[in-house]
């Protein structure tokens, strides 16, 4: 047992399955990441990510993604084993999205990075100019045959190409005011 204050979870837990297993995913506040069996809600395992973390975790069949206050992107196996960092402009702030070999990570300064789930490699980087008074998305994305679809500061509904991070189309869905 730790302290609640420990057990904080980051905006959102990540579905995982490699197709026999099963595993929920979650980060906390204080840096540990947790692998929870969903059958019984017991913890497979706990391990120390050596970073705060600011956003929840994501997960495919291969790879469980979380990031830091810093910018700090980690990966790690199902079995909690580390396999690569890197790092983006600053804080992660939404829970990275991993989909066809791309994990999808959401920074502070507006900037939506596509970084390889096999090493952590810049794929591609697209930036937005953020108005001067925003409210962060901490929803992040949505990832859907081959495109990643998600809300901007400034009212703007976006899909990218998930391979090149190429925009496919823009939308505006609100008027700031």
């Amino acid at each position: 047992k730790e302290g609640s204050a420990n057990l904080f979870i980051n905006r959102g837990a990540a579905w995982w399955t490699d197709g026999k297993q099963k595993r929920i995913f979650f980060g906390t506040m204080r840096g540990r990441l947790y692998s929870i069996d969903p059958a019984n809600g017991r913890a497979v395992w706990r391990i120390s990510a050596g970073r705060t973390l600011s956003a929840g975790a994501g997960a495919d069949g291969s790879v469980v993604v979380v990031g830091s206050d810093k910018g700090d992107v980690l990966a790690f196996d199902a079995n909690g084993t580390a396999l690569w960092a890197t790092k983006v402009g600053s804080e992660v702030i939404s829970p990275p999205k991993t989909a066809e070999g791309t994990v999808v990570v959401f920074s502070g300064g507006g900037r939506v990075y596509g970084l390889s789930t096999k090493d952590g490699s810049r794929r591609w980087v697209y930036q937005r100019a953020n108005p001067p008074l925003i409210v962060r998305n901490y929803a992040g994305a949505v990832i859907e045959r081959g495109g990643v679809f998600f809300g901007t500061a400034g009212g703007r509904l976006l899909g990218l190409d998930l391979a090149t991070g190429t925009v496919g189309w823009e939308a505006a869905i609100a008027t700031p005011k």
